[in-house]
């Protein structure tokens, strides 16, 4: 029997076995011609991921790293960040505003409960000289969707700064950069995407680069500042093919510009809706054994599922499916940890091939731990919203 895990789990995920056909290729070095040429093509893939004609580069490294590169040159000492918090990610969001001088100013509700422009707004309205809205768009911790395009309106209207941590969205759920407001977004290569972990594509907007320009204080980090990687993008580094101011993960890279193939070859409006369709039947299959969502329908995200579970059968849930059937489900974090369970449905796993195995194995496990299941209910109800989707 095969031990390999299916990821089920909301990042990473599992890539596509094209994407992975990429890895054995030989190291392409990160300057010259070559490499320069597949940069500037990924980037202008990754445009299209994003819905932008503003300017994308690549962070080698985690998906934090890349927000904090944001945060790093946008917040200096003393400014006031308006910040959303209905997730553990909004929590990290308002850590890493306090790490740079910032001053978070939270709208905070319960977990998996969306915050609405109308908040936004009443908030940009009683407090003076704010300089950004910070974002998270889909909290895979609890499981909500929060409107980024009515946030972006109102940050708009109000002439701040706009940020977007869309880590895990990014691929899988529309966004529309440009015509949404957003100044800087983080994207993501191995959730929505089906890439592999280790390059985090970032959108940055003009009045990011004027506020970088405008800066006073200095930015205490030479691979993190964005005056510098300005300097590499242009120039004779540029045009040597190294336009960045570090090595680069080619072959990751290039793994995920082949999932940017795969992404733009099934057409993003189609894509959009098999991880709606897929996260639904996810969704309405668990209802069927007894697992109630924590986050209503309208503001549900579109890659992840949370479900409440009793108190101290998480870990049993999730191990019986690990040790049993290979498949890996998420457990919750923070103020859920021993009280949700987190499935994801990101890429590949989008998809029946991966949802109806996993429903399966959710229903003897949870019958494991006590739970009253028909078995076949939670198959039998995902099947269903498959053939109608």
């Amino acid at each position: 029997m095969s031990t390999r895990k299916i990821l089920m789990v909301p990042g990473p995920s599992e890539p596509d076995p094209r994407v992975l056909a990429t890895l054995p290729a030989p190291i392409l070095p990160h300057y010259g011609p070559d490499w320069g040429e597949a940069y500037r093509k990924t980037l202008e893939e990754l445009k299209k991921i994003f819905k932008t004609r503003e300017q994308v580069i690549i962070f080698p490294g985690p998906g934090n790293g890349a927000v904090e590169l944001v945060a790093m040159n946008v917040i200096a000492p003393g400014d006031k960040v308006i910040n959303i918090v209905n997730g553990w990610f909004g929590e990290i969001l308002s850590d890493i505003i306090g790490t740079y001088g910032g001053q978070p100013i939270n709208i905070e509700t319960e977990y998996g409960v969306a915050i609405t422009g109308a908040d936004v707004e009443r908030k940009l309205d009683e407090e003076r000289d704010v300089k950004a809205v910070f974002a998270v768009h889909n909290d895979t911790s609890s499981g909500v969707e929060n409107p980024i395009q009515d946030i972006g309106r109102v940050a708009g209207k109000h002439g701040v700064i706009y940020f977007v941590d869309a880590i895990s969205s990014f691929g899988g759920t529309n966004i529309e950069v440009d015509n949404w407001g957003i100044d800087a977004c983080v994207g993501y290569g191995s959730k929505c995407l089906g890439g592999i972990s280790g390059a985090v594509p970032i959108m940055i907007g003009k009045r990011v680069w004027e506020e970088v320009e405008s800066r006073k204080t200095l930015i205490p980090s030479r691979f993190m500042s964005l005056k510098v990687w300005k300097y590499f993008m242009g120039g004779e580094w540029g045009l040597s093919g190294h336009p960045f101011p570090t090595s680069m993960p080619t072959t990751v890279i290039l793994s995920m510009r082949e999932a940017l193939r795969l992404a733009l070859e099934e057409g993003l409006d189609s894509r959009y809706r098999r991880h709606w369709v897929a996260s639904k039947a996810v969704r309405e299959g668990c209802r069927k054994i007894g697992f109630d969502p924590l986050v209503k329908d309208d503001v549900r995200s579109k890659t992840v599922t949370v479900l409440r579970t009793a108190e101290g059968t998480d870990a049993k849930i999730r191990n019986v499916m690990e040790k049993r059937f290979n498949i890996m489900v998420g457990g919750g974090l923070s103020k859920l940890k021993g009280k949700a369970l987190r499935i994801g449905t990101m890429g590949v796993t989008a998809s029946p091939f991966y949802v109806l195995p996993t429903l399966s194995a959710l229903e003897i496990a949870a019958a494991e731990v006590g739970f009253q299941v028909a078995r076949g209910v939670a198959v039998g109800e995902a099947s269903r919203i498959f053939q109608d989707g």
